[in-house]
């Protein structure tokens, strides 16, 4: 839990540092920032707490697991960008969003931008789908998970 607030603090900085220095990030550094900005990970390490007697620690350092993780962090953080744009970009000039850092990678509009961040938020969506039906059973399996803590 403890590094997941130092992982949000650090990304803070960064966001801070966009900010004095007028830039855009990419949209690859944002996306892989923002699940620390938004507090993703720390909203996991809470959640897990109230399971944590049914299933074993190890269980969350799959790399199915990590993928899933990382799958639900990205549909909410650009979802949320996507709505909050107008406040945050017209009226705050904020310059950490993920359809800004899209048009300004692409040098596009944002009627240009929102389809393709349309597109990598349906692609992460998808991508956990298929982690949750057909690899998790396999991970459940592999720790020889009960009804419970599969329930969990």
């Amino acid at each position: 839990f403890r590094a997941s607030v130092e992982h949000m603090v650090e990304s803070w900085v960064w966001e801070l540092n966009n900010h004095l220095q007028g830039r855009v990030p990419d949209p690859v550094d944002y996306v892989e920032m923002r699940r620390h900005t938004f507090g993703s990970e720390m909203t996991m390490a809470l959640s897990r707490i109230e399971h944590s007697a049914e299933i074993p620690a190890e269980v969350f350092r799959t790399r199915t697991l990590r993928e899933i993780d990382v799958s639900a962090m990205d549909v909410a953080c650009l979802m949320n960008d996507v709505f909050s744009y107008q406040k945050e970009i017209e009226y705050e000039g904020e310059l950490n969003n993920g359809l800004l850092a899209v048009q300004h990678f692409f040098d596009c509009g944002r009627d240009e931008a929102l389809p393709i961040v349309n597109d990598l938020i349906t692609s992460r969506r998808r991508q956990f789908e298929h982690l949750v039906a057909n690899d998790l059973p396999l991970v459940c399996d592999d720790f020889a998970l009960d009804g419970r803590a599969r329930a969990a």
